[in-house]
């Protein structure tokens, strides 16, 4: 969160900064703050984005337990059997076992990568959104450098833009779709 903050900051820091360079002399600091962690939970597309993820997790983690339920089921009547089978025909099956339970472990770990890159992806859209309203901003009203909340200590309210910036960005893109891995 403190890394997409500070990308944030930097990022508008350099756009803005670009006019402060062209100019022969250096222009005094005119400073906007934001608040972007507000903007990642109060916007229409970070509440959309929210809902999709939130959906997709109980999904997901139902379909998981399923399939570990029957691991564990299927574990259990291994189990059962190691008093029926000869040692080699147990030795097969419980390599079988152990290789369903590998492959459903690397199917874990590559849909959550899958998951990981595309809230990633949102979370990209929503800050190139915010960063197009603050350099619009930044050109209407003169200022040449935009903090986030996080990184002052004191902030006059009349510097805040969040909420203009919030309602901008309503208008702009009031819902995120995430494409997440699909289902199995």
């Amino acid at each position: 969160m403190r890394t997409a903050i500070s990308a944030f900051a930097l990022a508008v820091a350099l756009v803005v900064g670009t006019w402060a360079a062209a100019a022969e002399r250096m222009a005094p600091a005119v400073v906007a703050i934001i608040n972007y962690q507000r903007l990642e939970q109060d916007s229409a597309a970070a509440k959309t984005l929210l809902a999709q993820i939130g959906e997709y997790r109980t999904a997901y983690q139902a379909e998981i337990t399923g399939q570990e339920d029957k691991l564990r089921a299927e574990a259990q009547e291994l189990e059962r059997q190691r008093t029926i089978l000869s040692q080699e025909a147990f030795n097969d099956k419980r390599r079988a076992f152990e290789t369903k339970t590998q492959e459903l472990e690397r199917q874990v770990i590559e849909r959550n990568r899958e998951f990981e890159r595309a809230v990633a992806a949102a979370r990209g859209e929503l800050l190139k959104t915010v960063l197009a309203i603050v350099t619009d901003l930044a050109s209407e009203r003169g200022f040449n450098i935009v903090l986030d909340s996080s990184q002052a200590l004191f902030v006059s309210k009349s510097l805040d833009l969040t909420q203009v910036v919030l309602d901008q960005l309503d208008k702009r893109l009031p819902k995120l779709a995430v494409s997440l891995p699909p289902r199995e």
